[in-house]
């Protein structure tokens, strides 16, 4: 796992799924771990880090309860875990249907998934010494979403609610209500904008950028959608996947071949159809990918 410094005292790190991103601050009492890995040896590394800097893995965040952000807890066994008071029902059903899809034993992945031990609906300020963090619901990717702000260093720990390496992804969220959460996002003063997949973004102006492409990207499929069908209410998925094409909608943003890009933007698409047919009354929605 590749470390890398932010500013003083605040790092990311790299995790394997889709350019990934964990974090780690450190204040002058304690630190704090965003996210614990996809499984057991990313955990520790992460734990390793924090302890020769000098500290205790004694504080974690977590994000939302996927498992890419919640499997590599072993090492962190008996720190206070701070979370959205959603997250429990949320991992549960999550890791569910992930091992149905993975062919694993559900009860050793949710033996394995890091629990929350503090959780809350609102905020939460959590005081490192030096180090101010505020946890703050973004719900959208998922509905246990949150984000972990730095107000004084204006950096944004902002999990998978904004990701510059893939497309945006609903997975079992809500596509309006990720638009308001990136919306929120948009009006904060924000130097430094760590995802949860893909590049770390730098400065104001680029950060405003990707924010706004992102709000677009998603508001253009479901217009495009909501047209096809209202025109044809029985459109199927391969008419509707015709509505908002790769290249008009990405460009050469992503390359199509990265990550499975074209997978993953056809799955948004269709999660989105889905929303549209029950705003128009067409159909009920299905569940939500991963």
């Amino acid at each position: 796992m590749a470390f890398t410094k932010l500013l003083a005292g605040v790092y990311c790190a790299d995790h394997r799924v889709a350019e990934g991103k964990n974090g780690v601050i450190f204040g002058n009492a304690r630190a704090l771990v965003i996210d614990v890995g996809t499984d057991p040896q990313e955990g520790s590394e992460l734990a390793t880090f924090v302890q020769q800097a000098g500290f205790a893995p004694s504080r974690v965040v977590l994000t939302h309860g996927h498992s890419d952000h919640v499997l590599g807890g072993a090492a962190f066994e008996g720190a206070e875990v701070f979370a959205s008071s959603l997250i429990h029902d949320h991992m549960r059903q999550h890791l569910r249907r992930f091992a149905e899809r993975k062919g694993l034993h559900y009860a050793e992945l949710l033996a394995q998934a890091l629990k929350p031990t503090i959780t809350f609906n609102d905020e939460l300020t959590i005081d490192l010494g030096g180090k101010v963090v505020r946890l703050f619901p973004a719900p959208g990717h998922s509905p246990d979403g949150i984000c972990a702000y730095l107000e004084q260093d204006r950096l944004l720990f902002a999990s998978d609610t904004v990701v510059t390496g893939i497309v945006p992804a609903i997975n079992d969220g809500d596509s309006a209500v990720l638009e308001n959460s990136l919306t929120k996002i948009r009006r904060m003063e924000i130097e430094i904008l760590v995802p949860g997949h893909g590049s770390v973004l730098y400065g104001s102006a680029a950060i405003q950028e990707w924010l706004t492409w992102e709000i677009a990207y998603l508001s253009s499929i479901r217009s495009a959608i909501a047209e096809v069908l209202a025109e044809k209410p029985s459109a199927d998925d391969e008419m509707i996947a015709l509505a908002a094409p790769f290249q008009r909608l990405i460009g050469g943003r992503f390359p199509k071949d990265r990550h499975n890009m074209d997978s993953r933007h056809r799955a948004t698409v269709l999660k989105i159809a889905a929303e549209e047919r029950v705003h128009q009354g067409i159909v009920a929605i299905s569940e939500g990918q991963e």
